[in-house]
């Protein structure tokens, strides 16, 4: 009696133990699969949430210089309408990269993710060390191009002015020169800082990369030497501009010689 206790007792013990795996076969699961952790973020530490609010701050500035830089551009003189809203549309797509950047780290929740977002702030993108320093050599270039051609239509008026001093028995040779030395002076300004545009226009973040870093501030380097001449282009100019007309008070000319002749700031 007691062995046959004994044997119910292990039957049903067999039964509770088989009850678990019998019921796990049914719904169709693997008893014998192992279970995968749950995925965990990291957690983001009170440094890493402090660069958080550095960049959202970072964001902002860079996209007032850049809708301030965009302004700019519009207000050109001598850039054609589709090169304004070729720059100003590129300024603009990084306006909006930038803006949909702070919203991607505002809602981060993993260390590693916020980390990269924070530092695509300054290397994917470049806004001071390349992107503003673009847009300063356009609106430059601009500003000389400008400048050039005031001092061209000056030499027209001081042609004229010439022509009347020589007609009335003037020596004009020296003059003559200097208005030649003018227009070539102006000319080159003017090519000079095409050039400068030429060498930058291209120019995308480096995004970390160091060659194309190093490639991106040469050409920078490069153009701000080409507006550095067109620059002393343009003192150059004024000079002789300034010479043909002191020597033009000096000569004896007709009644009629009034042409109006003012030399650009």
């Amino acid at each position: 009696m007691k062995k046959k206790f004994i044997n119910y007792i292990s039957l049903l013990l067999g039964v509770v133990l088989l009850a678990p795996s019998l019921a796990f076969a049914q719904a169709g699961v693997d008893v014998n699969a192992t279970v995968a952790a749950p995925a965990v973020s990291v957690k983001i530490t009170a440094a890493t949430e402090l660069q958080r609010t550095r960049a959202d701050k970072k964001i902002d500035r860079r996209n007032v210089a850049l809708t301030a830089m965009i302004a700019r551009i519009t207000d050109l003189k001598r850039l054609n309408a589709d090169a304004k809203a070729s720059v100003s549309s590129s300024l603009s797509a990084q306006v909006s990269a930038l803006t949909n950047l702070k919203a991607k780290i505002a809602a981060d929740t993993d260390e590693a993710t916020l980390k990269t977002d924070i530092k695509a702030v300054t290397d994917s993108y470049r806004i001071f060390v390349l992107v503003l320093p673009q847009g300063r050599i356009i609106i430059m270039s601009d500003t000389v191009v400008y400048i050039a051609d005031a001092y061209l239509q000056l030499g027209a008026k001081l042609n004229a002015r010439i022509g009347e001093a020589k007609a009335a028995g003037n020596n004009t040779a020296a003059v003559e020169a200097s208005l030649t030395n003018l227009a070539t002076k102006s000319n080159d300004a003017k090519t000079q800082a095409q050039a400068s545009v030429d060498i930058i226009a291209a120019l995308a973040p480096d995004g970390g990369d160091k060659a194309k870093m190093a490639a991106n501030t040469k050409a920078l380097l490069d153009a701000r030497a080409k507006l550095k001449v067109s620059m002393d282009d343009l003192k150059a100019a004024r000079a002789e501009a300034v010479k043909i007309m002191v020597a033009l008070k000096t000569f004896k000319v007709s009644a009629s010689g009034s042409a109006s002749t003012t030399v650009a700031q």
